[in-house]
């Protein structure tokens, strides 16, 4: 969860609750997609600079691939801010896709 946007006062802490539980709505539904298909999946939440964080969890644990989104409507394609961040800085490999 990326709290750097959240760090202003006139936020108000309801809409950040409401982002938390849709992401962890959403988490909970991509990681039983990949269940159903046979995937061992951790959901592991962590609090910082995306990238950062991804980015130490990678460095912690046993991870041989880091698979991160990319997107385009047409033969361009576009990385995030956190993919460009990750992709820049390869501690294993990496792969992008759309």
């Amino acid at each position: 969860m990326d709290t750097n946007t959240y760090a202003y006062e006139d936020v108000p802490w309801s809409i950040v609750g409401l982002l938390k539980e849709s992401g962890n709505t959403t988490l909970d539904g991509i990681a039983a997609m990949g269940r159903e298909r046979g995937i061992e999946v951790e959901t592991p939440i962590r609090r910082g600079r995306p990238s950062r964080e991804l980015l130490n969890y990678v460095d912690e644990n046993d991870v041989d691939l880091v698979t991160l989104g990319a997107y385009g409507r047409t033969s361009e394609v576009h990385l995030g801010s956190t993919t460009e961040r990750v992709t820049r800085k390869p501690r294993q490999p990496t792969l992008s896709v759309r």
